[in-house]
């Protein structure tokens, strides 16, 4: 029951600093599209390696390195977090954040606009 309060409340401060929470967030997007490729695919089922995968099969020319410098970046800005390391690779998922501001939904609208209606 407390963690719900906690929860709840968090939700709410998020939802008050919206303002100031994603004009950075949608700045980083921006500037580079790679990192917003990254994030949309980031669903904490599948792997790095799944990652680059699935940007080459949308014709987006990438190596591991240059994923592994995005995703860090995203962990460095407190939008993903590691969930497990298997045999696949590195899984991760997107934080709370996600959730309570709809930024999939976001980042999607920045990179594909005329494809996405909230």
């Amino acid at each position: 029951m407390r963690l719900d309060a906690i929860e709840h409340a968090t939700e709410v401060l998020v939802r008050a600093q919206e303002s100031q929470i994603w004009p950075p967030l949608e700045k980083l997007f921006k500037d580079d599209r790679l990192l917003a490729e990254i994030y949309l695919l980031i669903d904490g089922e599948v792997s790095q390696r799944e990652i680059v995968a699935s940007l080459r099969a949308k014709g987006i020319t990438v190596d591991e390195p240059r994923v592994s410098r995005g995703i860090r970046s995203l962990r460095d800005a407190s939008l993903v977090q590691l969930v497990e390391r298997n045999s696949k690779g590195n899984i991760y998922t997107t934080v709370r954040l996600e959730k309570i501001l709809h930024l999939k939904k976001r980042v999607a609208r920045l990179i594909e606009p005329s494809k996405t209606k909230e």
